[in-house]
């Protein structure tokens, strides 16, 4: 079965936040119509973009390096996206965002926190010492999940 996503991105710039000629820009990230943006951290002079091409028109210095921060930028997006998608692992577009800003997270199972502790505490602990701190633990982990 073959899975098929739309996906794009887009740079923008945030005019809501213009100040002095300038606005921040921004990139969106669009996997089956669910968006997330990104903050790029650079501010542009708003004569100079061009909303067509999505890019910095003109040919001085600091456009040219902008306009190939947004291409390094997109080839990255686009490497988180392809990464997934050959992994076959779950594509949006909060998880393209999480791996481009490298704070994806581990997500583990109670067996895999278990297993976890087991292996740590075997040669520390009695046997009966283990169940008794085991059980404790899932009820703090179930009581804090509970809660979200």
């Amino acid at each position: 079965m073959k899975n098929t996503h739309t996906f794009s991105i887009l740079f923008w710039l945030k005019l809501a936040n213009t100040k002095n000629g300038k606005a921040p820009l921004y990139a969106r990230i669009t996997v089956n119509g669910k968006r997330a943006e990104l903050s790029l951290k650079r501010k542009v002079l708003i004569s100079h973009w061009d909303t067509h091409k999505n890019k910095l028109k003109g040919l001085s210095g600091e456009t040219r390096l902008i306009n190939t921060y947004l291409e390094q930028v997109h080839g990255k997006l686009f490497d988180c996206y392809q990464k997934l998608q050959h992994e076959n692992k779950l594509i949006s577009s909060r998880i393209i965002k999480a791996h481009f800003l490298g704070t994806n997270e581990n997500r583990y199972t109670i067996s895999n926190i278990i297993e976890y502790h087991n292996e740590h505490m075997k040669g520390t602990l009695r046997w009966g010492e283990l169940r008794r701190i085991i059980s404790r633990h899932i009820n703090i982990f179930f009581s804090f999940f509970g809660k979200r």
